[in-house]
């Protein structure tokens, strides 16, 4: 996952330039990787967040930090609300989010920067509930709007 990205981090520190483009060259499909639930998913961004981190020291990028840092609290949320998305249940998704918090590994991605984000400043606070609540109601968002995509995906692909 992020391969991508793993390699434009490679890349990028040695390029004299680049450019954008105003052209769409590459299409990402419909359903992407959190239309489903992935066991993987979040170890695997844990696991890119490190090789981020270690970049960043590497080419003294201290800028970068913080928005690593405040990608890994997205991706915790996005976690647990495909966990509770996908039936894994509200103890099963608590257990796993105060293990991040234990650990301390959500001290580290929720604090040292300023942020207005609700979401961030629940996770500063161990508010596991609150936390909880948010991915609940955006779990259940997220389950109404892929009922009426189903309903509607044979109208999407001509568009």
């Amino acid at each position: 996952m992020g391969e991508d990205l793993m390699i434009s981090m490679q890349l990028l520190p040695h390029a004299n330039k680049y450019a954008l483009l105003n052209q769409s060259v590459y299409y990402y499909r419909w359903g992407g990787v959190t239309s489903g639930y992935n066991r993987s998913f979040y170890d695997d961004l844990k696991r890119q967040y490190e090789m981020k981190k270690e970049a960043i020291a590497r080419y003294s990028y201290e800028k970068a930090r913080k928005f690593a840092k405040i990608e890994m609290c997205n991706v915790t949320f996005t976690q647990c609300m495909q966990m509770l998305r996908f039936g894994k249940g509200k103890k099963l998704t608590e257990t796993f989010l105060n293990r991040e918090i234990q650990s301390g590994f959500i001290d580290e991605v929720a604090n040292g920067y300023d942020t207005k984000n609700p979401k961030i400043l629940i996770l500063r606070k161990h508010d596991t509930k609150g936390f909880l609540a948010m991915a609940q109601a955006e779990a259940d968002k997220k389950k109404w709007l892929r009922k009426l995509l189903l309903h509607f995906q044979w109208i999407l692909r001509y568009i």
